[in-house]
């Protein structure tokens, strides 16, 4: 069976490949520590689209960069300093500059904040997120577009409009559905 529709996201440190079919949408690719090839049921989401936007990995990395290099910066004039030496380390101060340069420009060139739309579980839970970025950048808001609709459609089909598809709880759990518990003692 085609999908209905095909997005790709590229960062350094994830790439994914979300294919929308009408009850399904097939999510595969890989981060830097895992490999993901699943299949996730559309009923089971809300068809309500969330936003976060976070910095790159690059961006931490530039910047503790930056952290480091003047951590060893303070470390150099401090060790100058106690032993009254005349003689600056001219070595280690440039390499501490190289360090805080590099990072800082890491940091800039990764400033931008990425924008990521989640769509959450009836129970709340965020289930799948997908990234605006990489060569499908340009068809990101039609996808997600696309995926709220399809969302829906699946939901409407599974009879699943909202909270009320969610099963009373017979468990007996506090400030749900249960029965209130009722005391045999009397009360003081």
């Amino acid at each position: 069976m085609q999908p209905i529709a095909v997005y790709e996201e590229r960062l350094s440190e994830r790439r994914h490949r979300f294919e929308l079919f009408p009850d399904t949408i097939h999510v595969s690719g890989s981060t830097l520590h895992t490999k993901i090839d699943a299949t996730i049921d559309l009923a089971q989401l809300r068809p309500s689209v969330m936003r976060v936007w976070v910095y790159s990995l690059w961006f931490y990395i530039g910047f503790w960069v930056v952290l480091a290099g003047i951590s060893l910066l303070m470390v150099v004039v401090t060790v100058v300093e106690v032993q009254r030496s005349p003689d600056v380390p001219v070595k280690m101060m440039g390499l501490a500059g190289v360090i805080v340069s590099a990072g800082l420009v890491v940091a800039v060139w990764n400033r931008r904040k990425i924008e990521y739309t989640q769509f959450l579980s009836d129970a709340g839970v965020p289930l799948l997120g997908i990234a605006r970025t990489g060569r499908g950048g340009g068809g990101f808001d039609q996808f997600v577009a696309l995926l709220a609709e399809q969302i829906q459609v699946a939901r409407d089909r599974a009879g699943a409009t909202g909270d009320s598809a969610r099963p009373p709880n017979r468990g007996g759990l506090p400030g749900e559905d249960a029965a209130p518990a009722t005391s045999s003692g009397g009360e003081r």
